[in-house]
């Protein structure tokens, strides 16, 4: 009888465990990354702003963030074969079919930025045209950016689109370029750095003309993007959500 009562025992615990590493695992959530771009999101420690501001708002809730790194299209083939729970930096193009859009959760601003020292005054972007300006972009900016940006680089004096915003940076300081066109907390992040080695140390001018885009995080299911959202406005509302940008920004 003690022998049985034992193996019992033995079993409850065991199914204990078992449902526990369960319950574990279905907390996780996989959300594809479309790529690595620092201080948003950088691959090589799963780090960053857009990463942090995820990972908490999930872990509020009880739930793991998981990045998964992929290049746009097969982001969007997994997310529709449910092979991965959802995307980030997600917009409409996904469809409404069975996709759950949580709040904004960040917001991209590209900007222009020349150095002061130029003078330059820039309303609008058809203001880049007829200045036969040198412009370094990040890459597929002439088609990202809409058609009168296109209109207007085409007549640029020089135009090139650059992968290493680090690169694009330092030109711009280094007055190999004029006008540098990149999103705005990626400049800070990499104008900090450049300050750290002696570059960067003129003043400049953010030319503000282009729209923000605003972006979600897209879910399979609606009961993790609402414990999402109120994550999120968790993060917000107890100044840990400024204090991840300020972690990045303001080192």
């Amino acid at each position: 009888m003690r022998q049985s009562y034992l193996l019992q025992g033995l079993w409850t615990g065991l199914l204990g465990i078992l449902i526990g590493c369960q319950e574990v695992a279905a907390t996780e959530i996989k959300l594809g990354v479309r790529t690595s771009i620092a201080p948003w999101a950088i691959q090589s420690n799963n780090t960053g702003i857009e990463l942090d501001i995820v990972r908490e708002s999930l872990a509020f809730k009880g739930y793991q963030l998981k990045p998964v790194y992929l290049p746009p299209a097969r982001m969007k083939r997994q997310f529709y074969d449910k092979s991965i729970d959802g995307v980030m930096l997600a917009h409409d193009s996904l469809g409404t079919d069975g996709v759950y859009y949580s709040d904004s959760h960040i917001t991209f601003q590209n900007v222009a930025i020349t150095l002061s020292e130029h003078g330059f005054v820039l309303n609008g972007v058809e203001d880049l045209s007829g200045r036969n300006l040198a412009i370094a972009a990040f890459p597929n900016a002439r088609i990202l950016l809409g058609k009168k940006f296109m209109m207007a680089v085409d007549g640029a004096d020089s135009y090139q689109e650059i992968a290493n915003q680090f690169a694009q940076v330092r030109m711009l300081y280094r007055r190999r370029i004029e006008l540098i066109v990149i999103e705005r907390q990626i400049f800070t992040y990499y104008r900090n750095k450049a300050q750290q080695i002696g570059d960067a140390l003129l003043p400049v001018k953010v030319h503000s003309i282009f729209n923000p885009n605003y972006y979600n995080v897209a879910f399979h299911n609606a009961r993790v993007r609402d414990d999402f959202n109120e994550g999120l406005r968790a993060l917000r509302d107890s100044g840990r959500y400024q204090e991840i940008f300020d972690q990045y920004l303001n080192p």
